[in-house]
């Protein structure tokens, strides 16, 4: 079982987008140099993969999107410090088509692009490329018999 909490160091959301910055875990007393292994995007016949530390990350196909789209529908009521939350996203999109240069992949679809992945050094930037897209679900790989667990979410006060 792989942990994602072990992977993920922090996380966000701004204007400019989602960015998760993960660890590479060398273990004690090895030199790093000898332990490289495979970091970065891959592409293959019919999309592409996220190798972090020599493992899958993310699997996009068509069939299988890593990288799903939506415009929310949120409705937030506060009362006495008690949060009713309900999210009815609407227009799900998982873009297809992939273009990948250097460190960055661009999903499309037939009306141009949607969303930008882009990986810089342990940090993975998502950016939607949508007027009024505003939510991002990111599907993690797992192999058959592994789960991945750890990436919460916590709402404190309501601003």
């Amino acid at each position: 079982m792989r942990r994602l909490a072990g992977y993920v160091k922090r996380c966000h959301i701004s204007d400019r987008g989602f960015a998760a910055t993960v660890r590479n875990r060398v273990p004690a007393g090895s030199n790093g140099a000898q332990n490289r292994v495979e970091t970065g995007f891959i592409m293959t016949d019919n999309g592409f993969d996220l190798r972090f530390a020599g493992r899958i990350v993310l699997s996009h196909r068509p069939d299988c999107p890593a990288v799903v789209m939506a415009v929310g529908d949120a409705t937030v009521e506060m009362l006495r410090g008690n949060f009713r939350i309900e999210d009815d996203p609407q227009d799900a999109l998982a873009p297809a088509d992939v273009l990948l240069e250097a460190d960055t992949v661009t999903l499309s679809d037939r009306d141009g692009p949607a969303t930008r992945l882009t990986l810089t050094g342990n940090v993975l930037t998502a950016t939607l490329l949508r007027p009024g897209y505003d939510r991002l679900h990111l599907h993690f790989h797992a192999e058959p018999g592994e789960a991945v667990w750890g990436g919460g979410e916590q709402l404190s006060y309501l601003a």
